[in-house]
Parts: C-alpha cells; sequence; structure tokens
C-alpha cells in the first residue's frame, strides 16, 4: 500500500474547504438565532411595557374618581353648611329679633310723640314766558311738634 501524499492534500483541502463553508453557515445560524432571541425578547418586554402602562392609567383613573367622589362630599356638607348660615342669617336680621335685642340689650324705647321731628319739603316750579328757564322755589318746613 502506497501512500499517495497529493491525494491525501487534494482530500484534506477539499475538506478544509468544506469546513470553511459550514463554519459560516453556523456563524450565520447563530446570528440569526440571536436576532430571532433578540426581536422575540422585544416584543415582550414591549407588551409587558403597555401592559404596565395600561394598568397605570387604570390606577390613576381610579384615583381621579375617588378624588371627585371626595369633592362631592366636601361640596354636600359645604352646601349644608350655607344653609345653615343662611337660616342663622335670616334669624339675625330679622326686624322683630333685632327690635327685641335692641330693647333688651341695648335699652332703646320707641319715641314718644314729643321727641319726633319731621320734616317737610316742597318744590314748586314755574316758566318764564319765553319758555327758555325754568324757577326752582324750594319751600323747607321744618315742625318740631310741640312748637
Amino acid at each position: 500500500m502506497k501512500l499517495d501524499f497529493g491525494e491525501f492534500d487534494k482530500a484534506y483541502n477539499e475538506d478544509l474547504k468544506q469546513r470553511q463553508i459550514e463554519e459560516k453557515m453556523s456563524k450565520t445560524q447563530k446570528n440569526g438565532n440571536l436576532g430571532n432571541f433578540l426581536g422575540k425578547f422585544f416584543v415582550v418586554f414591549l407588551t409587558f411595557f403597555i401592559f404596565a402602562l395600561i394598568i397605570n392609567g387604570f390606577v390613576e383613573l381610579n384615583q381621579i374618581k375617588f378624588e371627585n367622589i371626595e369633592l362631592a362630599y366636601r361640596i354636600d356638607d359645604l352646601n349644608q353648611e350655607i344653609e345653615q348660615l343662611q337660616i342663622k342669617l335670616n334669624q339675625k336680621t330679622s326686624r322683630t329679633i333685632i327690635e327685641k335685642e335692641a330693647m333688651e340689650k341695648l335699652g332703646m324705647v320707641y319715641p314718644h310723640d314729643a321727641q319726633r321731628i319731621s320734616v317737610e319739603q316742597r318744590k314748586s316750579f314755574a316758566l318764564y314766558p319765553d319758555g327758555i328757564s325754568a324757577i326752582v322755589r324750594d319751600e323747607s318746613d321744618q315742625n318740631a311738634s310741640g312748637e
């Protein structure tokens, strides 16, 4: 048996070319697998992010609804307080209550006829014969009862 190194080199070189082609193919497959993995990871991450944003939106929406309910209760309480204060104001500004407190607390009394003064004012108008201007005359009369 005779060994031919030429054939051996030829077979080795063919095998070497085939191995280089297979290595290139495996590298592209690895890069493709990595790209697929990154693409899938990105889609999963994006889905998770969108889901988190939706949940956050629902949480904020519920918070706003809760604040609106609290404000509605506060408005009702303030409206009731306004009604109570309006009733108190009407009571305090009532003529009968003011008269009663003036008489009781301040010692005020109604004046007698001798303590009253009346003022009467009359105005009379007359036109000049030419009709251009008018004469106005005030007649003030101050009467004190008992005079």
